[in-house]
């Protein structure tokens, strides 16, 4: 599948923009409001927590942005690479993890420079929504793993039934003289395509474990935003959130609901 309507040239303009208005995962990880900061935190930690309980000495993050999984994890790892298509983001990247043992390259998702089974863990968090030729992108991650894929996306409630992954028609948004309307998101893509997303690439594959996080709490970010500056009143609310999160997000009932799935994928034969 492929975008019609919006040009690579536009959104590697997008990323770069992006990229040198400031460091843009900083801005996620570090947020004001405090549910906002917990929630994409989380979202980090179950990645990390997958990361750790798999046996991974290479590992490759595909949209990396500003490295933060790679200063995270690559102290753990024999080498890490990063791929992005934003020229600042990876500069930024090199400059944060100048002390591990990592590699940084310029390039897209759909085209990744490396040998099959090049890496025993490959990562792709929150990107897929955003690239132009997503079969070939997914496609790609499963040939450069020697062992396990972890898949993180936004994922909308709404189609917890669909398999579907639906194209975001920009062509139908009038521009504003002033306004470019693209933002960035290329797709709405359901739970349940994402954790299918093996049978249609790489049958050796298989879905080993799937974490949902709820859109309650999102709601509960942009709600908080007023009472930012009280964080010791809203910081009581957090192990309640912590708790819920903890006991639905794995459960296959409720799993489905989350507004964001992060799912491993493990090669059948270790």
């Amino acid at each position: 599948m492929m975008r019609k309507n919006i040009s690579t040239k536009e959104i590697k303009s997008f990323y770069e923009l992006q990229g040198e208005s400031g460091d843009h995962q900083k801005g996620m990880y570090e947020s004001g409001n405090i549910f906002y900061r917990w929630f994409q935190n989380r979202r980090r930690t179950v990645v990390e927590s997958l990361i750790k309980q798999c046996n991974a000495s290479t590992l490759l993050d595909v949209g990396c942005a500003e490295g933060l999984f790679i200063r995270f994890l690559s102290k753990d790892r024999e080498y890490s690479f990063g791929v992005d298509i934003s020229k600042p983001k990876l500069m930024r990247a090199k400059a944060y993890n100048n002390n591990y043992d990592s590699s940084f390259i310029l390039t897209d998702a759909s085209c990744l420079p490396f040998r099959d089974n090049s890496f025993d863990m490959v990562i792709c968090i929150d990107v897929l929504r955003y690239l132009i030729n997503l079969d070939k992108a997914i496609s790609e991650l499963f040939r450069v793993s020697k062992k396990y894929v972890i898949i993180q996306s936004a994922t909308d409630p709404r189609k917890i039934f669909s398999s579907k992954i639906i194209q975001r028609d920009y062509s139908k948004v009038k521009k504003d003289f002033m306004l470019n309307p693209f933002d960035g998101e290329l797709w709405f893509i359901s739970s349940r395509a994402l954790i299918r997303f093996n049978r249609h690439i790489d049958k050796d594959f298989k879905c080993s474990k799937i974490i949902g996080h709820f859109q309650i709490f999102i709601a509960l970010a942009y709600r908080a935003i007023p009472f930012k500056h009280n964080e010791k009143i809203l910081s009581k609310f957090i192990w309640i959130i912590e708790k819920i999160d903890n006991s639905l997000s794995t459960n296959r009932f409720f799993y489905h609901l989350g507004i964001f799935t992060t799912v491993l994928f493990k090669r059948e034969n270790l």
